[in-house]
Formats: C-alpha cells, sequence, structure tokens
C-alpha cells in the first residue's frame, strides 16, 4: 500500500490536481470539458512562456483569473 507521504512525493501530483482544480472549477461555472481542457493548455502555454516550472506552486495561480479575461476577448483558445 502506498501512503499519504508516497504520494505526495510523486512529481506531477501536484500539477495535476490543481490543473483538475481548475478544470473542475471551469465546468462548474458552465464550460464543456474540452474546452476546459483546451483553456488550461492555453494557460499551460502562457505561463510555460514566463518560465515557471509546472510542480512551482505559483504555476497555476491566476489561471482562472486569466481565462475568464482571455474569454471576454477570444472565443476559444
Amino acid at each position: 500500500m502506498v501512503s499519504y507521504q508516497d504520494r505526495r512525493k510523486q512529481p506531477g501530483r501536484g500539477h495535476d490536481g490543481r490543473r483538475s482544480t481548475v478544470r473542475g472549477w471551469l465546468v462548474d461555472h458552465g464550460m464543456r470539458v474540452n474546452e476546459a481542457e483546451a483553456w488550461c493548455d492555453a494557460w499551460e502555454k502562457v505561463v510555460i512562456a514566463r518560465d515557471v516550472h509546472p510542480e512551482d506552486p505559483v504555476y497555476w495561480t491566476g489561471a482562472t483569473t486569466w481565462i475568464v479575461e482571455q474569454r471576454k476577448t477570444r472565443r476559444s483558445p
């Protein structure tokens, strides 16, 4: 059995969990799942361009705000 501490050490878990949280928030606010995935992909391109590592806690900070603002000016990522 894998302990809680062992799971916390697995690379990618934090990133995947935060992405899932953002995707879930978007879906809860009326976005289709595939559209939410596309916006998460678009956010990742932006934040990678800012040279932020996916495991950095600030990687997903601001994602929902950025996506909401971008949707005001364009239909899809």
